[in-house]
């Protein structure tokens, strides 16, 4: 028992030995690095390196020419890209000019079937006009070759009152339900007593009341198309 107290205390003396001193030596140290300034997390102790104080080895050659194949490879691919994206935006604005060009030749088309239809248009209704007037010249004259022919005093005409519809015909033309093609009436509105002439050139249906059916540009010259129907006289 002696014997073993014996050993550990004569363990003990030199790590209590080497205690005391290397506190000591750490308070100093620490002292130190207070009065430098170099507390909390940015001190250094005495055993730590720094980075800038680790040598740095040099770069063998093969080291440097694989370096320097990676910096060339990669700016060969940026350039490689830069020039798909030239290529794509190239080929975008290529194919958006198509279509503009494609775009304007079907409009200019489209403008010149237009004017096309409105000068067909135009000169029909200018044909249908004169063949209106001479149609009704011509009826006027065979008009007065027959009163001509019964003499004066023989009577003035015929006349009817009735109801005169619309619908879409050529100007200054009529359809009648008894009277012959080539007829020149004389509709009189008997609301506004508006007068108008037009050529029997179509026949219509007979029904009860109506008289004559007018063409729409007829019709815009007494009464408005909604009206519908009108009270006329025709004369003949």
């Amino acid at each position: 028992m002696v014997a073993a107290f014996a050993a550990v205390t004569m363990l003990a003396a030199p790590l209590a030995l080497l205690h005391g001193g290397a506190a000591p030596a750490a308070a100093t140290a620490r002292d130190a690095d207070r009065s430098a300034g170099l507390t909390g997390t940015t001190a250094l102790t005495r055993t730590q390196l720094v980075a800038s104080d680790r040598p740095t080895r040099p770069l063998t050659p093969r080291q440097r020419a694989r370096r320097h194949n990676q910096i060339r490879w990669h700016h060969q691919l940026a350039i490689h890209e830069a020039k798909l994206d030239h290529a794509a935006a190239v080929q975008a604005g290529a194919a958006q000019a198509a279509f503009d060009r494609s775009r304007y030749g079907q409009l200019r088309h489209h403008d010149a079937k237009v004017h096309a239809a409105e000068v067909r248009h135009a000169t029909a209704v200018r044909l249908a006009k004169a063949r209106h007037a001479a149609a009704i010249r011509a009826a006027a004259e065979a008009r007065q070759d027959a009163r001509g022919k019964r003499g004066p005093g023989s009577g003035r005409g015929h006349s009817r009152v009735g109801i005169a519809t619309w619908y879409g015909w050529h100007p200054g033309q009529c359809a009648s339900p008894f009277l012959p093609h080539g007829t020149l009436l004389t509709v009189t509105d008997l609301a506004t007593h508006k007068t108008i002439q037009c050529l029997v050139t179509d026949t219509e249906a007979h029904n009860p009341g109506r008289v004559v059916d007018l063409s729409n540009y007829c019709f815009e010259e007494l009464a408005p198309l909604s009206q519908g129907v009108i009270m006329v006289r025709i004369s003949w």
